[in-house]
């Protein structure tokens, strides 16, 4: 998935899309500029498993403001 593409399901789920970007860069661990599979799911696992408030996936539905 690239960031474009990640904006987009940002504005489908109903959170602003211009939030997607750090969250984009904060799961792409490779920064190779596209969300694997494996990224996004582990991203999405370790958000609601993590017990670490400062990993970056805990920024995985974007930032909490």
């Amino acid at each position: 998935m690239l960031k474009d593409e990640f904006e987009l399901f940002f504005d489908i789920i109903g959170l602003d899309p211009k939030m997607a970007g750090p969250t984009f860069e904060a799961i792409d661990t490779n920064h190779d500029g596209q969300l694997s599979l494996d990224e996004f799911v582990t991203a999405g696992v370790d958000f609601f498993t993590s017990e670490d408030e400062n990993s970056p996936t805990k920024l995985f539905w974007g930032p909490l403001v």
